[in-house]
């Protein structure tokens, strides 16, 4: 199917269409992905341990993570990428403490960090417009419901 095919059957029918959209649609809004979060919390089990400091910045450099990676696989956390990686760290570094977890989380998905963008806006136009009819996401927060409100004056209940 090209572009072309896709825009003619959208255009026809739009609220037949249902969107997925995943970490991008918040990464573009300022807020970390999964990746984002386990590298943060591979830092700053790192700098708590080793008594170290290393800044955001400093985990773009490729031999820092190198050598974060070799400490975490020293002492047995999860492989990347592997199925158990995020689940695996969170338990590691939060143990059972489920009120540490929220407070991380709550941290650093905050509202505050959150900017819209376009195609946030555009989206929650199309749903309040009624040319679609659900969203799907595999998101955590509430980019979609807050584009929606700006853009409709309106609120919308999201389902989890």
């Amino acid at each position: 199917m090209t572009l072309a095919d896709l825009t003619g059957l959208f255009a026809q029918r739009p609220s037949a269409f249902a969107w997925l959209i995943g970490a991008g649609a918040s990464r573009m809004s300022g807020l970390p992905t999964a990746n984002d979060v386990i590298a943060d919390l591979k830092r700053q089990y790192y700098c708590r341990e080793e008594g170290e400091e290393i800044n955001l910045q400093d985990m773009r450099n490729e031999a820092v993570q190198a050598r974060i990676q070799s400490f975490m696989d020293a002492r047995g956390f999860p492989a990347p990428w592997s199925a158990e990686e995020y689940s695996g760290y969170f338990d590691k570094i939060f143990g059972a403490d489920k009120q540490r977890q929220r407070t991380y989380l709550t941290r650093i998905l905050a509202e505050d960090r959150v900017k819209l963008t376009v195609g946030n806006r555009v989206l929650a136009a199309m749903l309040a417009g009624g040319f679609t009819r659900a969203i799907f996401t595999t998101n955590f927060d509430s980019v979609v419901e807050r584009a929606y409100a700006e853009v409709s004056g309106r609120s919308l209940i999201a389902f989890h």
